[in-house]
């Protein structure tokens, strides 16, 4: 299939979140592309849809930046974009608002990503290319050209929760990029950075520690932001949230 778009989802044990997924990408008004999928465990029992877009890779390798690099290798699509089991795009224009500015010159276009059952956004605010970093955009609200992965490495499968912002810090600070004022993806905040805070405060803080010129920001992590992570998670048990 000759297509831009490579659409990858890694799903594990999950068959509900990935027929979820597996919905909302069917209902895209953006249909040229193909759609990757990545299973593990009980996720390969779903009963696939008879569309010839979509394409199984069996994942040998355990782990999620395995799961990820299958699917970027398996990809044939000028860019990549990742939907991750469970989560789903925020309404039927979503893909195509982020392809309408997949233009030339352009590496990487981001958006918004709405956090279920959370008050709040990833990035919280719009990024300005040349002005605001892009390590903490949400790698499912963003497209990128798969050049990227070619030039500057796949996702290290020493990571296990952050590989996203390892991945991202390795890309040149003055990579051109759009961002859209769009929620395009809403995101299941169910998966390993959301539940396991400290292991994943931890790793943020080591990959901004040797990745050069983070290294406050990665203080910052370990003193401030995983003590009031920890309490959010404890506060969130409570009220059963």
């Amino acid at each position: 299939m000759d297509t831009r778009l490579s659409v990858i989802t890694i799903s594990k044990d999950d068959p509900i979140g990935l027929e979820r997924s597996l919905v909302s990408a069917s209902e895209q008004s953006c249909r040229d592309f193909e759609h990757i999928l990545v299973l593990r465990g009980s996720s390969r029992d779903v009963h696939l849809p008879d569309d010839p877009r979509l394409r199984v890779v069996l994942d040998g390798k355990p782990g999620i930046s395995n799961s990820l690099n299958a699917g970027v290798q398996a990809a044939r699509g000028e860019w990549v974009q990742f939907l991750n089991g469970g989560d789903s795009f925020a309404d039927a224009e979503s893909l195509q608002a982020m392809m309408d500015h997949a233009e030339a010159g352009v590496e990487m276009v981001c958006s918004f990503a709405k956090v279920l059952s959370r008050p709040f956004t990833i990035p919280r605010q719009p990024l300005k290319p040349g002005h605001g970093e892009f390590i903490y955009s949400s790698h499912q609200a963003s497209l990128y050209r798969k050049h990227l992965f070619d030039r500057h490495g796949l996702f290290d499968p020493e990571m296990r929760i952050h590989m996203d912002l390892e991945w991202l810090i390795r890309l040149p600070k003055n990579l051109p990029y759009v961002f859209v004022e769009k929620e395009t993806i809403l995101f299941d905040p169910h998966g390993v950075s959301a539940t396991r805070v400290v292991a994943s405060s931890l790793e943020e803080a080591r990959i901004l520690w040797y990745a050069g010129g983070y290294r406050m920001r990665a203080v910052t992590v370990l003193l401030l932001r995983l003590p009031f992570r920890v309490i959010r998670r404890e506060i969130r048990r409570w009220f059963g949230q």
